[in-house]
């Protein structure tokens, strides 16, 4: 049986725009996004829905996706970032979050990157990689569980809009 391409991710073994990944979670620009920003958070163990998640991992999984959706609106100057899970064709367990970057419905924005699906200039998408890695990695450290996190030159805490 072949594996996932999220476990092959997980693994190490097929390429992506990885953006962060512990022992237990990873981030990555999705391959075929909707929009600029479109990124992945996804346990690295496979599971297939949600109810999988133990109690400790569910909280720690739902800090990451905020700290990723605050940093994707400070770094794009997103309005807002939807989340959400379809899990139809990628049965591993993941959320999608796309930022909205003006008053665009996500039904709309699909078309305007639509190029990039086709292979062109994706620019873009390893520069926002590449400045989100540094986040992550920052010298000044990052507290992931710990809800108080630092980027580079921006403190956060778990309970700041």
């Amino acid at each position: 049986m072949n594996e996932c391409i999220f476990c092959e991710i997980a693994n190490r073994r097929a390429e992506t725009y990885l953006i962060y990944m512990d022992d237990r979670f990873m981030i990555f620009h999705d391959i075929r996004p909707m929009n600029l920003g479109h990124v992945i958070v996804a346990p690295r163990r496979h599971i297939e829905d949600i109810s999988e998640l133990t109690d400790e991992e569910y909280k720690d999984f739902m800090s990451l996706v905020v700290i990723t959706a605050r940093l994707l609106r400070k770094i794009l100057g997103a309005k807002r970032v939807t989340v959400f899970s379809i899990g139809a064709k990628i049965t591993h367990f993941h959320f999608h979050l796309v930022p909205i970057l003006n008053d665009e419905k996500l039904s709309e924005i699909g078309s305007k990157f639509s190029a990039m699906k086709e292979g062109a200039d994706r620019t873009k998408i390893i520069n926002l990689v590449e400045e989100m890695k540094k986040c992550f990695s920052s010298q000044w450290g990052l507290i992931i569980y710990g809800h108080r996190i630092c980027f580079s030159r921006f403190w956060w805490s778990h309970n700041i809009k």
